[in-house]
């Protein structure tokens, strides 16, 4: 009688040392997802504000897309290149295409493009870009790009919608310094 107390008991703990483990693990692969999300949205946001905020010129201003002139860092270009952020199968791509010919009219064949993704994972579709004006307000859609003064990226990542950890949303502002108007 005892031996059969006694493996039932230890039976019953073995369970729930699985259980606490198993518990245990689940919780370390959430705390690992959402830390990797946050590592993914925080470089996702250094990459934009470190290329955007040198902006030359918009071209082009929508929800899931920004077309800008930008000289880019280390870069040895004649002429800005142009960068492009848009989403495409739940990543916020990049893409630059660097000035063709000789100065002083430039072009940029659309074939020419580089992309690279920045982010994956995204769950806010296509409402990542808003704009504001010289006074900080928020310019409606149709944004008219020559408007655009700052740039509001807003990026949530989520892995896997249908389990925690729940989506990790993260938020900048960039300020055109070189289409200031407000000195």
């Amino acid at each position: 009688m005892e031996i059969v107390l006694t493996t039932g008991l230890f039976v019953v703990l073995a369970g729930l040392m699985v259980v606490m483990i198993v518990r245990g693990l689940n919780s370390y692969q959430n705390s690992k997802e959402t830390i990797d999300a946050q590592d993914k949205a925080a470089h996702a946001m250094r990459d934009f504000e470190k290329t955007t905020r040198g902006a030359t010129e918009v071209l082009a201003s929508e929800t899931d897309e920004l077309v800008f002139y930008a000289y880019m860092v280390g870069d040895e270009q004649p002429a800005p290149s142009q960068i492009r952020y848009f989403v495409e199968n739940n990543q916020l791509v990049k893409g630059v295409i660097h000035p063709s010919g000789s100065g002083p009219t430039f072009i940029y064949p659309s074939q020419d493009e580089f992309s690279q993704m920045v982010v994956s994972d995204l769950t806010n579709g296509s409402t990542l870009f808003t704009y504001f004006n010289d006074v900080s307000n928020q310019i409606a859609a149709p944004v008219p790009p020559d408007a655009v003064r700052m740039i509001k990226l807003t990026v949530s990542i989520d892995k896997n919608i249908q389990k925690p950890p729940s989506a990790i949303t993260e938020i900048t502002s960039v300020n055109l310094r070189n289409l200031k108007t407000n000195l």
